[in-house]
């Protein structure tokens, strides 16, 4: 596996995102840069929840290295209990998931494409080599939930079909 350029990884601080990290860390992604030689891996808090401090933190990184070559976004939350929508379920349950999940995904998306469309194209590595210059790449992990229902789970159901439908349209848009 060949990595090269700035990856972003968002929910880095357990589970999956840090297994990707890790992985990716040891592949090399801390080590290679185009242009900025040999690099560090870096941590930062942030609450996905808060357009600021998504903007800080995106704005941040492209700024300290010059670029984001790679978002990959596995920040969210795990299914903690089960309630259904009519005797158990309360806005407090519905609103956490859908703001980690759908409104953290939308905050950060925006923020990495906007830094992305002003950085220059580079030439993707030689095992894509057939491929066009690219301004960046962008991962998001949902679930099998965005493509089914599971009783007792609405809210996390919806919040995961939300983060697919943008996926689609974001995918689509920046074709």
């Amino acid at each position: 596996m060949q990595v090269e350029g700035i990856v972003l990884v968002t929910g880095a601080g357990s589970g999956i995102g840090r297994a990707i990290a890790q992985r990716l860390a040891y592949f090399g992604a801390k080590a290679r840069s185009r242009d900025l030689g040999s690099l560090e891996t870096a941590a930062y808090r942030v609450d996905v929840r808060d357009e600021t401090s998504v903007e800080n933190l995106v704005d941040g990184v492209a700024r300290t290295y010059g670029r984001i070559d790679v978002f990959l976004n596995t920040a969210g939350l795990a299914i903690t209990g089960r309630c259904t929508f009519q005797f158990d379920m309360s806005l407090a349950d519905w609103r956490s998931l859908n703001e980690v999940h759908n409104i953290g995904c939308f905050l950060l998306t925006r923020a990495v494409l906007r830094v992305m469309d002003k950085q220059a194209a580079v030439e993707p590595i030689s095992t894509f080599s057939d491929r066009p210059p690219i301004r960046g790449a962008i991962v998001m992990l949902t679930s099998l939930a965005s493509e089914g229902t599971f009783r007792g789970v609405g809210n996390y159901i919806a919040a995961k079909h939300a983060v697919k439908g943008m996926v689609q349209i974001v995918a689509i848009e920046n074709a």
